[in-house]
């Protein structure tokens, strides 16, 4: 719980931090680009109309390499009246690329007013025989340098390495008291389960004497089967306590899953047939895992336990496993009421249980799929759930 919460606070953080330096970035490129690209046609404009003013006599191919300190290639272009290229030159001396005629002509397609079109920056003069020379310089090309993309690349990387080591380190101080409440929390559980067996096991044996000395009596009934209930709560607390603290290792043995599998379900064969349920299963042969079979063999109890007490009379309760991905899978199907949206994100948490489950069965304590879930985890695997809600359910555990 405690490292979802971490996970969760870590996305939350990253996220919500990636979002405010993404919009002030872009905002901070649409602004100098802006400015840049208006400096652009400034230092354009000086370099056509006081550097160049001889320009207009050059003959196609002729350079005027006064304006070599200008950064970028400056294109000159003579259009005619109907916007069609007669010549274009190189006015800086400085030819990376030739300037393609498609952007000359988005470019004469651009309103009058406009003086940049994506990355180019230009200018328009008129010629004394009525042409028109188009003066055009890509804004963009020296901060499209490779070196700078790089060093851009690095800096992004080295942002959000320093946001992911900062959100993490939060994330540890910030649930550091839920931490602490939980580890108390199931302390109190452990604690009380094991102080709770003594006193509930002497109920239990006087209540056993008291039936042998005088008899059936409806109230002794209802003790010896409230005790039965509560011994059954305390085991599964202890259970659960066990599985969640870790302390014991998990003694991993080779068995083959398959038979494992296939003996819980002859076993709750006869259940699903007293119920008048329609049990079916289907299971992958030869099928072998390395783990903890008692423990998985409890795991599909609970799972085969919880679909039948939740699939009505004629309802259909389907068992399968197979192999996935390289990977184990039990899935285990019913129909029914299923898990309304609002449940089910919470289902797998300890001592809850739906509002379904809360009218109709007494004898749930909402601790055998948080039971589940733990021995899942133990064996490194995952556990899921779908539902559509007033038709069926499914459980899904890879391990």
């Amino acid at each position: 719980m405690v490292k979802t919460l971490r996970r969760k606070f870590i996305l939350v953080t990253m996220g919500l931090m990636i979002s405010v330096f993404g919009i002030l970035s872009v905002t901070n490129y649409l602004y100098n680009d802006y400015w840049d690209s208006l400096s652009t046609l400034q230092m354009l404009e000086w370099l056509v109309d006081g550097e160049l003013s001889l320009c207009f006599q050059k003959g196609d191919g002729d350079d005027v390499h006064e304006g070599e300190n200008y950064g970028n290639a400056v294109y000159a272009v003579t259009l005619d009246g109907h916007d069609r290229i007669l010549n274009m030159y190189s006015v800086t001396g400085k030819t990376q690329e030739k300037l393609p005629e498609s952007v000359v002509e988005n470019i004469c397609e651009n309103e009058p007013g406009e003086w940049s079109w994506f990355t180019y920056t230009y200018v328009f003069r008129e010629t004394e025989d009525g042409n028109r020379v188009l003066f055009v310089t890509d804004s963009a090309y020296q901060s499209s340098g490779g070196i700078r993309i790089i060093l851009k690349i690095l800096l992004i990387l080295g942002a959000v390495l320093l946001l992911f080591a900062v959100s993490y380190f939060l994330s540890r101080f910030v649930t550091r008291p839920a931490e602490a409440a939980l580890q108390r929390e199931k302390q109190f559980v452990s604690d009380a389960s094991h102080e709770l067996k003594t006193p509930v096991g002497a109920i239990s044996i006087n209540a056993q004497a008291l039936k042998g000395q005088i008899g059936e009596n409806k109230h002794l009934m209802h003790i010896l089967s409230e005790t039965k209930r509560m011994d059954q709560m305390i085991h599964r607390l202890l259970t659960l306590s066990y599985l969640e603290e870790g302390e014991v290792q998990l003694r991993k043995i080779r068995f083959s899953l398959s038979d494992c599998v296939e003996e819980m379900a002859l076993t709750y064969d006869s259940v699903a047939f007293e119920k008048k349920v329609f049990f079916e299963y289907e299971i992958e042969e030869a099928v072998f895992y390395e783990g903890n079979e008692d423990e998985v063999r409890q795991l599909v109890a609970i799972l085969l336990d919880n679909a039948i007490k939740h699939t009505p009379e004629s309802g259909r309760l389907m068992l399968t496993l197979c192999i996935k991905g390289g990977r184990p899978e039990i899935s285990v199907f019913n129909t029914g009421v299923g898990i309304s949206r609002e449940d089910l994100p919470y289902i797998f948490d300890r001592f809850y249980s739906t509002e379904e489950s809360r009218t109709s069965d007494a004898g749930s304590f909402g601790l055998g799929l948080a039971i589940a879930k733990a021995i899942t985890e133990r064996h490194g695997g995952t556990i899921s759930a779908v539902s559509k809600f007033g038709e069926n359910a499914c459980f899904k555990v890879n391990l």
